[in-house]
């Protein structure tokens, strides 16, 4: 059962989107403080990428994050083991296959925000069919992560 509702992914980014310079920046520091091991996977495969597919993974990895700081029970921290073992297990693949992938996943509504977000060009950032695989592919298994540890709280 999911933890995050399609109302609780939409009213989150919708928040973010309107929210300060200051208000983001602060979150982004929550974030970093509270799932360090986390952030650093996520943000070491992110800034892999050019800098604007960078900025907007990293832009969809806190409203992921800020999505399950709003849900009951609250994710607990996300440890590096946990993180190695969704990796040994194939969670994150090289291959890229997100209907498949939001179809199966314990929490569809923000993968398939994560997808919208991916793939809608209302930005001026275009990215290119790699980026979105390895920004989605990044995601899915914070989604994993953060999914599991709501479970385990």
């Amino acid at each position: 059962m999911p933890f995050v509702s399609q109302e609780l992914i939409e009213k989150t980014w919708k928040a973010v989107a309107v929210s300060s310079e200051q208000q983001i920046l602060k979150m982004q520091r929550n974030h970093q403080k509270k799932q360090q091991a986390l952030t650093y996977f996520a943000f070491s495969h992110l800034l892999d990428l050019r800098e604007e597919a960078a900025g907007v993974g990293i832009y969809v990895y806190h409203v992921v994050l800020f999505a399950f700081s709003r849900v009951s029970p609250k994710p607990g921290r996300v440890k590096r083991v946990q993180i190695e073992q969704y990796i040994d297990a194939g969670i994150r693949v090289e291959e890229y296959d997100p209907i498949a992938k939001i179809a199966e996943s314990s929490e569809p509504h923000v993968l398939r925000y994560v997808y919208e977000a991916l793939t809608e060009y209302e930005d001026e950032v275009v990215l290119s069919d790699t980026e979105q695989a390895e920004i989605f592919n990044t995601l899915n298994l914070v989604v994993s992560c953060l999914h599991d540890s709501c479970v385990r709280a």
